[in-house]
């Protein structure tokens, strides 16, 4: 069974855990002081710990920090422009790097990052929309599954995680997504959740 993202955020945020804990050393210590953008954020959109500690370290990248759940999609292809332009680099950003340049790679980051999408934008009491959201969700995650190592999957998704859900407001959208959901999702590798993105 899938635990909730959050949960699976924790897990492959040992990587950031070991950059802070290796930064007492010396050689990785925070390369500056959290930007401007995280220091001037509005109360109820202010970023996760995990976030912070990346800003510091130089390992955020651009994000939308709107007080919007949805933010902006000028394109509608059904994920974040900010996500988006990240995604078009053929990387996962600086957070946790995993290059994706093959097209099924890529699709399948593309297929998770619009999963991602409609858990932040969906309406959690639709019951119907719902389990439409689940059933995405799983395909995604098997098809990133299927297509990945799981440490390189794992990266890859909490990438994906760490930006979508980061502000106060998206994250309270995934909680309620996981809290409506009840027990997770049971997911496991299979190339035939992809969709083809």
């Amino acid at each position: 069974m899938l635990r909730p993202i959050h949960q699976r955020v924790g897990l492959a945020l040992c990587a950031v855990a070991s950059v802070i804990a290796l930064s007492a050393c010396g050689s990785l210590a925070p390369t500056r002081a959290p930007s401007e953008v995280t220091r001037n954020l509005p109360k109820d959109t202010l970023p996760t710990e995990e976030l912070q500690a990346l800003d510091a370290h130089g390992k955020l990248p651009v994000l939308d920090w709107s007080a919007g759940v949805a933010g902006t999609d000028k394109d509608g292809n059904g994920i974040r422009d900010d996500v988006d332009a990240i995604l078009s680099t053929g990387g996962s950003g600086p957070a946790w790097h995993v290059e994706f340049k093959d097209p099924a790679k890529h699709a399948a980051v593309t297929q998770l990052a619009a999963a991602y999408q409609k858990v932040a934008t969906l309406d959690v009491k639709n019951s119907k929309a719902l389990n439409a959201v689940r059933l995405e969700l799983a395909a995604a995650l098997e098809c990133a599954q299927s297509q990945f190592t799981m440490t390189d999957e794992t990266m890859v998704s909490s990438s994906l995680e760490v930006y979508t859900f980061n502000t106060a407001g998206r994250q309270q959208a995934r909680d309620a997504f996981w809290n409506a959901l009840g027990d997770g999702l049971s997911v496991s590798s299979n190339v035939k959740g992809c969709r083809g993105y």
